[in-house]
């Protein structure tokens, strides 16, 4: 190596730069990698599903200082509806995911309707459907079969 004049400026500040900006490349990178696991593609757990497709994002509640167990989903998924069908049933979209195959297929009977009625009967239905999804298992088992034949006529 040639020696060195001796005004000439050391090359360790260049260095130590060199070495600062790698380390911030290294770091913005490690922030984007883990952005990117995050990103759509990624598969969501069981039960968090609901709540990404539901309109507001909203959870499960909890019940009695326990969390409820995360379950598949049986049946149509709310993401699988049409729009008439997301229209008369969107009082349930926040529980779809929690409620059976066979309620869902009588859901979607009932909803099948819903074109037909006027106005007042679409207030109605929606309201009725908010009264029944807002009872308790226990309370729906109980609830008198009249009740549940006529008020979703």
């Amino acid at each position: 190596m040639p020696p060195r004049p001796p005004d000439a400026p050391t090359p360790l500040p260049a260095f130590v730069l060199a070495l600062a900006l790698l380390g911030a490349f290294v770091a913005i990178g490690g922030q984007v990698w883990v952005q990117m696991r995050m990103a759509p593609g990624t598969l969501l757990p069981a039960g968090a599903e609901a709540a990404v497709a539901s309109p507001n994002n909203a959870r499960t509640p909890v019940t009695s200082g326990t969390a409820l167990q995360p379950q598949t989903e049986s049946g149509p998924g709310w993401e699988t509806l049409n729009t008439p069908q997301k229209l008369a049933l969107y009082p349930l979209a926040e529980r779809w995911a929690l409620i059976s195959e066979a309620q869902k297929r009588r859901w979607l009977t009932l909803a099948s309707n819903y074109s037909s009625l006027s106005e007042d009967e679409r207030k109605k239905f929606h309201d009725r459907i908010t009264d029944w999804a807002s009872l308790s298992a226990q309370q729906r088992n109980q609830a008198p079969g009249s009740i549940k034949s006529t008020w979703f006529i």
